[in-house]
């Protein structure tokens, strides 16, 4: 893998002020790797094939930013849980598993190589199934990107991997389904049209990951080793409290 110098003078300068700060006492390599991923995660930097050789170059987003009067680009959020020690960024469950699954399935079939979660993630991101972007204000988190969950089938030995024929079913819980099915054909008013089957499995996947990043969906796996979704207990409370409400109004009417 190489770095364009001109990528690698932008990020060493990160290293050098995270070192200076949170990172300090950290090693210099990890936080270039980290920083790496995070560019790549934020769209601001890609992968591409040059002389045979894997490059990684600036993207027109980053070379924006560089020109633009806003301020720079800020890291810190997405590189301080490696630089405190936690091992990896923060995932969304959803994610978590299915990196997971890529590497048991890139084991299973070369064990004798090395494979990491941070390279895994690298790759993730390079190919834009994977990206990086702020909640709660300060807090920056790592997501799968729709058409990852939609291409990536989790399950036994085998069966599993980028590029199955069969698309895997996007499973959830009756309450989950009750409360994403409106926000899907929500979808349809706006775009004033009915949404064909590939649209709409899209549209349901990117309600779900996004009822994740709020805390109302759980991702796990289940008993065969596929991937699911179910309600939070917030969301339950949130809508055994609204079904009281709206019988309180009926009462009272």
């Amino acid at each position: 893998m190489h770095i364009e110098p001109s990528l690698q003078s932008v990020i060493d300068s990160h290293v050098k002020t995270s070192l200076a700060t949170f990172g300090r006492n950290k090693d210099e390599q990890v936080m270039q790797k980290t920083a790496l991923v995070a560019f790549a995660g934020l769209g601001l930097a890609r992968a591409v094939l040059q002389n045979g050789e894997t490059t990684w170059v600036k993207t027109d987003r980053l070379k924006e930013l560089e020109t633009s009067p806003t301020a720079p680009v800020d890291l810190s959020k997405v590189m301080t849980p490696v630089a405190e020690g936690a091992g990896e960024p923060k995932l969304t469950g959803s994610l978590k598993l299915l990196i997971e699954d890529v590497i048991a399935t890139a084991r299973e079939r070369d064990p004798e190589t090395a494979w990491n979660f941070d390279g895994i993630l690298l790759w993730l991101a390079e190919q834009g199934l994977a990206t990086v972007g702020p909640i709660n204000g300060d807090e920056w988190i790592w997501r799968a990107d729709p058409t990852l969950i939609d291409c990536y089938k989790m399950g036994k030995k085998g069966n599993r991997g980028i590029g199955i024929v069969k698309k895997p079913k996007i499973r959830m819980d009756e309450t989950l389904e009750a409360a994403t099915e409106p926000m899907v054909k929500l979808l349809e008013v706006q775009h004033g049209t009915k949404l064909d089957h590939a649209a709409k499995r899209l549209g349901t996947i990117s309600m779900l990951l996004c009822e994740e990043i709020t805390g109302d969906a759980i991702a796990y796996k289940d008993n065969k080793g596929r991937l699911a979704w179910k309600a939070s207990e917030k969301l339950q409370l949130a809508l055994i409290g609204g079904a009281s409400e709206a019988e309180g109004s009926l009462a009272a009417d």
